[in-house]
């Protein structure tokens, strides 16, 4: 028996584990700074929040380039997380600045990134909602639920399960989350 195949799987792995450490590296980097980015859209600072995707983006694309063919990088689960809060903070950003959507081509995005970005931006919106449910501003958090509403039904076409399920049902509880705050709201007005 010839372990040619096997000698080489290991050359392949080992060029592949010799990028590891800095590929997570640079996508903690950008996991990190999607969250900032949400966290300054939270707070309506919509130009930092901005520039920082942009960096985001930038470090997507060093880290693909680093990883060229010897890391399947769209298999990396640090890369998935990575890509995950960049779609949800993209998303959120678009829609507190009232921008499209747009992701640059070279970031692979999969349908776990987006199903994973769109659930968790629904999240975001319950934060805003309680923002403003201090300013009782109704109008602005029917708006919220509205498009809550709209993911709740696109979700609800597809038979989950595993991780995509409890996003669906995170995008459930968010929808209902909205409802009780608009409810209270309009009791004590």
């Amino acid at each position: 028996m010839k372990l040619n195949s096997l000698k080489s799987a290991i050359r392949a792995f080992e060029k592949n584990q010799k990028h590891i450490p800095d590929l997570q590296h640079i996508f903690g980097q950008v996991r990190r700074g999607a969250k900032h980015s949400i966290s300054l859209t939270r707070r309506g600072n919509v130009k930092d929040a901005s520039a920082q995707l942009k960096e985001c983006e930038q470090l997507i694309k060093r880290g693909i380039a680093k990883a060229g063919k010897d890391v399947d990088i769209a298999s990396q689960g640090f890369y998935r997380e990575a890509i995950e809060e960049y779609v949800e903070g993209k998303l959120y950003w678009s829609f507190v600045a009232d921008k499209e959507i747009e992701f640059p081509n070279y970031i692979k995005l999969t349908f776990w990134d987006m199903l994973g970005g769109w659930s968790d931006f629904t999240g975001e919106l319950i934060r805003r909602a309680i923002s403003l449910a201090h300013e009782a501003d109704i109008r602005e958090i029917e708006k919220l639920k509205t498009i809550t509403e709209k993911v709740v039904e696109i979700f609800s076409q597809a038979s989950f399960s595993g991780k995509l399920r409890n996003k669906y049902d995170a995008t459930e509880r968010n929808l209902k989350r909205l409802e009780e705050i608009l409810y209270e709201l309009k009791l004590k007005g």
